[in-house]
């Protein structure tokens, strides 16, 4: 019952990255925690490759996985190649991997990546190392361009990584790193001069998703049905390289023709001027702003010049979303607006002010519905 609530988990995490348009996935230690068969039906249901260059099978000495992988990315040719760390408990390598072997990743590293050069512009390494082996690839190997490194130290990742960690050049190669607890997504930016293939600069940085990005409806509903003991099937005909928007929501506009009083008293607040604030100094298209200042940008909108119908910091921004409610308002209620949805935006990363949670919600709470 175990194993399957696992599969149901690793299952529902795989949805989430097809969702998502993941395009390689760097296999780790626990992933073979249910075996490498398993781990191979599950790279069935993905819509990317799941890469290993230094798991091979005992007798004919062949990975398991692929070994790497070359995207394009706006014309750019992007090496992906991903090793594994060869120190595995004896108990845990007998259990998981019993007809395969680890090879040594830092002389796959030296044998794969010139290779990998040859048909890409940039390598990326995904590298599930020991810190001090990640800084030796770096050191050793200059035809790569940037590593991930999971600041694992005897085979233990760290939970959380300091401000300072997140990017660390190794002889002048960046060295990337996020936090273990998914409440931060870890961005690397890439800058480049005009027709050149690499980047003559570059930023590594993370960005809090909890609670600050908008949580997407359809992600929403997988981890309900994977609560409710069941997994939902991938919708075959998505496409991964088009965004996917939600329709889902109801907008200032419907929320309107129901509670005018309410409509109205919104209009007098800075809520409703939020976006109106960013096209006064020409910030409406910074996508480090637009999210505090508008409806759901990532979600109902992605284009910061689509910003459309979702201006302005609207009903559901506080209350949340509940497509049925519209139909149905007496059965499927929003409620009052949870104090953490103000904490999204109303944070002092963000702000560099303090935020009177008390004071706010007496000029910016709406009058209450009657009845």
């Amino acid at each position: 019952m175990e194993e399957m609530q696992e599969i149901r988990k690793a299952r529902t995490i795989l949805n989430s990255y097809n969702f998502m348009g993941y395009q390689a996935l760097g296999l780790g230690p626990t992933d073979l925690q249910l075996g490498v068969e398993t781990l191979q039906d599950l790279e069935k249901e993905a819509r990317f490759p799941f890469l290993c260059a230094n798991l091979v099978d005992k007798a004919t000495k062949k990975p398991l996985f692929r070994p790497c992988i070359v995207v394009e990315v706006s014309g750019l040719r992007i090496g992906l190649y991903s090793v594994m760390m060869s120190e595995m408990n004896e108990t845990y390598s007998k259990r998981v991997i019993p007809n395969a072997e680890l090879l040594d990743p830092e002389k796959v590293t030296r044998e794969l990546v010139p290779e990998l050069k040859k048909s890409s512009d940039l390598v990326i390494a995904l590298s599930h190392l020991n810190v001090d082996a990640n800084e030796r690839i770096l050191s050793s190997n200059p035809g790569i361009d940037a590593l991930v490194d999971p600041l694992a130290r005897a085979g233990t990742k760290a939970i959380w990584v300091s401000e300072n960690e997140y990017c660390v050049p190794i002889n002048g190669t960046p060295l990337l790193r996020i936090d273990g607890q998914g409440s931060r997504l870890g961005l690397f930016e890439m800058y480049f001069d005009k027709g050149a293939k690499k980047f003559s600069a570059y930023l590594g940085h993370d960005v809090p998703l909890e609670p600050h990005i908008m949580r997407h409806p359809e992600l929403i509903r997988l981890v309900e049905e994977y609560e409710h003991g069941r997994t939902l099937p991938y919708t075959i005909d998505f496409d991964p390289a088009k965004v996917r928007l939600s329709e889902e929501f109801l907008g200032e506009e419907t929320c309107a023709t129901c509670h005018q009083e309410q409509y109205e008293y919104w209009k007098g607040t800075k809520h409703a001027h939020a976006f109106a604030s960013l096209e006064k100094d020409g910030s409406q298209a910074r996508g480090d702003c637009i999210g505090c200042h508008s409806f759901g940008y990532g979600v109902t909108f992605a284009d910061t010049k689509s910003v459309g119908k979702f201006k302005e910091v609207q009903c559901e921004s506080c209350h949340g979303s509940k497509p049925g409610h519209a139909e149905s308002p007496k059965t499927v209620r929003l409620g009052a607006a949870p104090e953490e949805n103000c904490w999204g935006c109303h944070n002092r990363d963000y702000t560099q002010k303090l935020f009177d949670h008390a004071a706010s919600r007496e000029k910016t709470g709406c009058p209450k519905i009657k009845g």
